[in-house]
């Protein structure tokens, strides 16, 4: 067996090298890898990234020891878990279901974080889960009612019919609210702020006086 040093800041530790077969290491050392966790991060495995047809694409290196392609629907199962144990060996393409059963599991135990009773569940060693409630806890959480009611209004702005989730909403959105806020007229005083009302007296108090300067000529 031969070791391939990967790239990328998870290269560290135990992730550093990545383990293939001695008739590999040719083969797979003309590319640079690098060692990216999956979406869960329980796992660390040995990638590279192309450009096909002006589009990104991650090829694996496990993949590509067991000459699978992308339109292969299947995966590519570690049989130790270890995603970067490459070698034939320890590789073999099989279904998700397959690929899934295969975790370590283990029994733990937890108090409850709403009563405190303890409760022993099986957890996937992968994800380091462990049990946060008891059934009965899990199961008064789902009878229990919603906190808020869901009620149907109609914007004072727009017209338009919408759901709200207190009582005396007025608008259906900011904007609405904006529009009304300093469109004149179309909105009670009792809705404006004070700067808003100083500043639409001023400007009232401006246009009459205009007009009195007008009907004296």
């Amino acid at each position: 067996m031969a070791l391939i040093r990967l790239s990328g800041r998870h290269a560290v530790g135990r992730h550093e090298f990545a383990l293939v077969d001695d008739d590999m290491f040719d083969f797979l050392s003309q590319w640079k890898w690098k060692a990216k966790p999956n979406g869960s991060g329980n796992h660390v495995y040995a990638v590279r990234n192309v450009v096909e047809n002006g589009k990104n694409r991650t090829i694996r290196m496990h993949r590509l020891v067991l000459g699978m392609d992308a339109s292969d629907a299947r995966d590519a199962d570690h049989i130790n878990r270890n995603g970067l144990d490459n070698r034939r060996a320890n590789l073999r393409a099989v279904d998700r279901r397959t690929n899934v059963l295969n975790t370590a599991w283990q029994m733990r135990t937890a108090p409850c974080k709403h009563c405190g009773v303890h409760v022993t569940r099986q957890v996937d060693l992968a994800h380091a889960a462990t049990p946060k409630s008891c059934d009965g806890c899990a199961a008064d959480r789902k009878r229990k009612a919603p906190q808020s009611t869901v009620r149907f209004e109609r914007c004072m702005e727009c017209g338009a019919s919408f759901t709200a989730r207190k009582v005396g909403a007025l608008f259906c959105s900011e904007a609405c609210r904006c529009r009304a806020r300093y469109r004149r007229g179309r909105v009670p005083s009792a809705l404006l702020s004070p700067r808003a009302l100083r500043a639409r007296d001023l400007f009232l108090g401006m246009k009459f006086s205009n007009l009195g300067n007008t009907s004296g000529l």
